[in-house]
């Protein structure tokens, strides 16, 4: 009987164990990073008269969002394109730009607990 108990008080003590290396690393519900994603690799691809991609890096799992806006000679008008699946490897296109106009944008990444990073602000002209 007493072999039992002891057996018993182990694997408790291994279940507990267990659950704080989960919640330590981030694998419990517990975990809640403070840090935001880093942003790296910023690029327009497929540069066309009506279209352009954008694509970055994040170092963790994250939102994508790209805010841009067509430079006009009284200013701006912008808008935002947006994908909400958790990737370290982001894309966005962009779709109905007006030929031969410059888009100044920024990408911003947001990870599951809700730490944001913006990039800075770049800047790509459409062909005519």
């Amino acid at each position: 009987m007493v072999s039992k108990v002891v057996r018993v008080a182990c694997l408790v003590g291994l279940a507990t164990t267990i659950l704080f290396v989960l919640a330590s690393t981030g694998c419990g519900d517990n975990y809640n990073d403070t840090t935001p994603p880093i942003i790296t690799n910023v690029e327009v691809t497929d540069l066309s008269g009506t279209s352009a991609t954008i694509s970055w890096s994040t170092d963790e799992p994250s939102r994508s969002v790209v805010h841009y806006a067509g430079v006009y000679e009284h200013g701006t008008i912008g808008t935002l394109r947006q994908d909400k699946a958790l990737v370290t490897g982001h894309s966005i296109k962009l779709e109905d730009l007006e030929a031969n106009r410059t888009y100044n944008y920024t990408v911003v990444s947001k990870d599951r607990w809700g730490n944001q990073a913006t990039s800075e602000t770049f800047t790509f002209t459409t062909s005519s």
